[in-house]
């Protein structure tokens, strides 16, 4: 988003912010409450085809070479399809639960443990979880080990009313400097602007 000098919103901010609406229906924005330079944009997008004409608009494009080489230490992007459904079984897959709920009461958020919103240990089951503040909620983000089954690990957690839980099929992951799994040619087009092929 782009703020100008005098705290109001540009013009080119407004038609940017009204382009990313053809690509995602919801992006909710979480602090870390232990590292305040960190956050969590968590993105959903209208359909899988959105995903790559996001990936390949020119705007997003520049944005994101212009940050990764100008502006962030360190990023990680996890792209994924949506699991939810029971019946899809992933064999192998690598699998991340995002869960959503109101804040705990009388829970300080920098000592916030995953062990609060679970009725049984997982360490078993979770190979590693970041714990985010939101405005109106607060989301914890599991990646399960491999084989480790989803419903086990969901059914772990002590699930309150209006409380949100994605599970996400992990596509692709990949950081600043880890670019195994990013789209081929990313960097290159991020340098140009333009589409990759």
């Amino acid at each position: 988003m782009g703020i100008s000098r005098h705290g109001t919103i540009s013009h080119k901010a407004i038609e940017f912010i009204a382009m990313k609406k053809r690509y995602f229906s919801t992006e909710t924005p979480f602090a870390d409450p232990t590292h305040p330079e960190t956050s969590l944009l968590f993105a959903q997008f209208v359909d899988e085809d959105a995903i790559i004409r996001w990936r390949n608009n020119s705007t997003h494009l520049g944005i994101m070479h212009h940050s990764r080489h100008h502006m962030f230490n360190q990023f990680r992007v996890i792209v994924g399809t949506d699991a939810s459904n029971p019946s899809s079984e992933l064999e192998g897959g690598r699998v991340v639960v995002v869960y959503q709920r109101l804040p705990l009461q009388d829970c300080q958020p920098e000592h916030m443990q995953l062990s609060y919103v679970t009725k049984s240990d997982t360490s078993a089951l979770v190979t590693e979880s970041e714990f985010f503040v939101g405005e109106n909620s607060w989301v914890w983000i599991a990646k399960l080990t491999d084989g480790s089954s989803a419903e086990e690990y969901e059914e772990s957690l002590q699930r309150v009313s209006g409380d949100i839980l994605d599970r996400v099929h992990v596509v692709r992951e990949y950081t600043k400097t880890e670019r195994s799994e990013a789209p081929g040619n990313l960097d290159a087009a991020e340098a140009r602007g333009k589409p990759t092929a």
